[in-house]
């Protein structure tokens, strides 16, 4: 049997009416689609949840050593947060990511060395050597896979007649895939999708609980869960944030520059500590002022599916419900708005001939124009700006620390940067004795760790069994939590 026949043997008979026999017929993916539709939830977010595993098991099994995986691990300097998260986590892949890191290692002190010959005047320096180029390779992996779904999606929504039948029952995209979609398809379809959309969103907010709910969270999960669906699409299931009852109890005063000249010393970047501190804060604050039932909470609530999923899981009820009324509220003003870029303008009492054949002919494609742009615009998250602040003055605060012979004594004891605070903090242009601090720690830190990812992949080999393993194995860990920082 061949591939398309196995899929409809497994997928029920979705191709419509017999009058299509004569038309082309349908592709495993648009027959995908189409029973995907028929499922809650967004048909995307659904598909992409398997990319992650799919793209790990061929990266542990033949693609780990391949140059094109670690050229692209070197331009995006290791896995994201999320990502390195969930693999510091595993009980698998510790020799394939020794040696992914091992080569890593390698290639970031040759940009260390190279920056610090510059520094030296023996070649003059063209911007920071150590430097974020690209995305994480399975980020870009999952991205890769949504756009090629969005391309199959798009041909299909633009069948009237399909969309009537099919769209939004109860299968509908989540809005950062709409956002995606909007280019692709005919204005016709367009304005089709956001009608359905609004009229879904509504619907999803009116059923959502009002006030302080009760219950357990398990409960009003899934009661919040197809307004979220809706808004920021499904949970990635990458969790690098810590919950809010991490933050302690009690308010105390906070002397910042202590606070950072302290974390010098820890055995972790300081930076990663003062986001980690940020983000308790934030959202420690938010927990308790939700369950208090204070109101006027909505700009300090994030908006984006990378901070609402962890508030969601973590949050006490209040809050979770909190951050998916807002999300879905802020979700549907953006909607709303692209609707009503589509609208005709009032026409005015007089106007020329030329002026009316240009309303006529023209003013149809720069409203729909218009409100793919709204669309474009994506939404604000306070979060997320609340954490960039907090990384970008804690680096400033960092710099100016280490014009302090003590603090510089200190930071020299201590972790140093991840090297993704690094690659930040070069990009700054510190002054040079600063920066040269930085490459010179950073480079102490990376000589012991490749000959700790070298000696571990050494007593892999068969011959060296009678040797004792020792901490050297868990030296993968470490230069995973190393290049992509984190927040635990």
């Amino acid at each position: 049997m061949t591939l398309l026949g196995s899929a409809r043997a497994r997928l029920p008979d979705l191709r419509g009416p017999r009058r299509r026999s004569a038309a082309r017929p349908r592709g495993e993916p648009e027959l995908w689609f189409l029973h995907a539709l028929a499922e809650a939830g967004c048909p995307i977010c659904c598909e992409s949840r398997r990319v992650d595993s799919s793209y790990f098991f061929w990266f542990f099994n033949e693609s780990y050593y391949a140059s094109f995986t670690l050229d692209a691990l070197h331009r995006s300097l290791g896995f994201c947060l999320g990502h390195a998260e969930v693999l510091s986590s595993a009980q698998t892949g510790a020799a394939q990511l020794a040696y992914v890191h091992h080569v890593l290692v390698r290639r970031v002190r040759l940009a260390l060395a190279a920056d610090a010959a510059g520094q030296g005047g023996r070649r003059p320096p063209r911007g920071p050597t150590v430097a974020r180029s690209g995305p994480c390779p399975a980020c870009h992996s999952r991205a890769g896979g949504a756009d090629r779904n969005v391309s199959w999606l798009a041909g299909i929504l633009e069948d009237p007649a399909l969309f009537e039948e099919r769209y939004g029952r109860p299968g509908m995209l989540c809005v950062p895939h709409l956002r995606a979609l909007a280019p692709r398809v005919s204005d016709a379809a367009f304005g089709r999708l956001l009608a359905a959309h609004g009229t879904a969103m509504t619907a999803a907010l009116e059923e959502l609980p009002a006030g302080r709910p009760g219950g357990s969270r398990g409960d009003l999960l899934e009661r919040v869960l197809p307004a979220l669906h809706l808004a920021v699409g499904h949970d990635t299931e990458l969790d690098p944030y810590p919950s809010p009852d991490e933050a302690g109890s009690g308010e105390r005063a906070r002397d910042p520059v202590a606070e950072l000249a302290e974390s010098l010393r820890r055995d972790c970047c300081p930076l990663c500590l003062e986001v980690r501190r940020a983000w308790l804060e934030w959202t420690a604050w938010l927990d308790a002022a939700s369950s208090r039932g204070e109101p006027q909470l909505a700009d300090l609530l994030p908006t984006c599916a990378e901070h609402v999923w962890p508030l969601v899981r973590h949050g006490r009820p209040p809050l979770a419900a909190a951050v998916a009324r807002r999300a879905l509220g802020a979700a549907l003003v953006e909607v709303d708005m692209a609707r009503g870029a589509l609208l005709p303008r009032p026409r005015p009492e007089r106007e020329r001939l030329t002026e009316r054949l240009h309303r006529i002919l023209r003013e149809p494609r720069r409203r729909v124009e218009a409100a793919r742009d709204v669309l474009a615009r994506g939404l604000r998250c306070p979060v997320c700006e609340r954490l960039a602040v907090a990384r970008d003055r804690a680096l400033a605060l960092l710099l100016a620390l280490l014009a302090d012979r003590r603090h510089r004594a200190a930071f020299a004891d201590g972790y140093g940067l991840c090297i993704a605070h690094l690659a930040q903090a070069l990009a700054w242009d510190p002054k040079p004795e600063t920066r040269r601090l930085l490459v010179e720690v950073e480079d102490a830190r990376l000589a012991s760790l490749e000959w700790e990812l070298a000696e571990a992949m050494r007593k892999t080999a068969w011959q060296f069994r009678p040797e004792a393993k020792g901490a050297e194995q868990t030296a993968w860990r470490r230069a995973l939590l190393r290049f992509s920082g984190s927040l635990r």
